[in-house]
């Protein structure tokens, strides 16, 4: 049986279009979108639509804004009520990069060493003070955490999350929405405190590190693409607008509008040109003047 990839996205663009023609010889692709705000034109690979009805349809709760973002076991859900048959499922997001000459290769290390029902990066126990412990905190004796970007889950394993979800979003009564689990937190503890196998990818080798593979710091893809293949898993590789979105937002949580303007000339010629740098200085030195002194 065809391995079976999913690519779940909110957006088509070029380099999305290059990811889906560099997995093709990896397996069957299945395009999951989010297409909640708009449709989503994907040309090179089968596209599985997702509205708030399909969340509905599912009996599972949908009452937070961009679910389909927040809650990437949805699009699990989608992709396994299309093809029930399938032993395993991958899922990966548009700004990961796997840096190896053949894909491939990759995905046959995984799928001939391990039969975890649950693979992921960053897997193990949640330290008390992570931001998604408390959404799952006091059911299960053990919090559990991951990055999602890059999975594999098996079928069984993605069944029984959605039966949990269905019992949790029955079970909700008067909740803050809030409150509802991401992907990272509820997948992660549920299969690990209900009997399902977990393992790591730097279980089966060295996959990823801190500098590889984080949210924090954004690659460029010109950085990216001038480096060697490495073996790694690298995330969150970006490139123009989304690379210049993240930056801002980082730089504002942490309070740096100065590093960023910084970061955008550094930039300047490699991921934009002069005229899309000058457009986000604006932004920037609007958001500078903006913040209380």
């Amino acid at each position: 049986m065809r391995r079976t990839v999913i690519v779940r996205t909110h957006y088509a663009d070029p380099s999305l279009e290059a990811m889906i023609a560099a997995l093709s010889p990896v397996g069957d692709v299945l395009v999951v979108a989010d297409e909640t705000e708009q449709p989503v034109d994907i040309r090179n690979a089968p596209k599985l639509g997702l509205t708030l009805a399909a969340a509905e349809d599912w009996g599972v709760f949908a009452g937070v804004p961009r679910i389909f973002w927040r809650c990437g076991d949805y699009s699990l859900f989608a992709a396994r009520q299309l093809m029930p048959n399938k032993d395993f499922f991958w899922m990966i997001e548009p700004d990961v990069r796997l840096s190896f000459d053949d894909f491939t290769q990759f995905f046959d290390h995984f799928d001939a060493h391990c039969a975890a029902d649950f693979v992921a990066a960053r897997l193990a126990p949640a330290a008390p003070d992570w931001d998604w412990a408390p959404s799952v905190g006091g059911r299960y004796a053990s919090v559990w955490q991951c990055l999602f970007p890059l999975v594999r889950l098996s079928g069984k394993a993605i069944d029984f999350l959605l039966e949990q979800r269905r019992a949790d979003t029955a079970a909700r009564g008067d909740k803050d929405p809030d409150s509802w689990p991401n992907d990272e937190a509820f997948t992660a503890t549920t299969l690990a405190n209900n009997g399902f196998s977990l393992a790591d990818f730097n279980e089966f080798g060295t996959f990823y590190s801190a500098e590889t593979l984080s949210f924090w710091s954004p690659i460029a893809e010109s950085a990216f693409r001038a480096k060697p293949p490495d073996g790694m898993i690298h995330h969150p590789v970006l490139s123009g607008r989304r690379l210049f979105e993240k930056l801002f937002y980082i730089a504002l949580c942490k309070q740096d509008l100065p590093g960023l303007l910084a970061s955008i000339a550094a930039l300047t010629g490699r991921e934009w040109p002069d005229a899309d740098a000058a457009a986000y200085r604006q932004i920037v030195e609007a958001a500078q003047q903006s913040l209380p002194r």
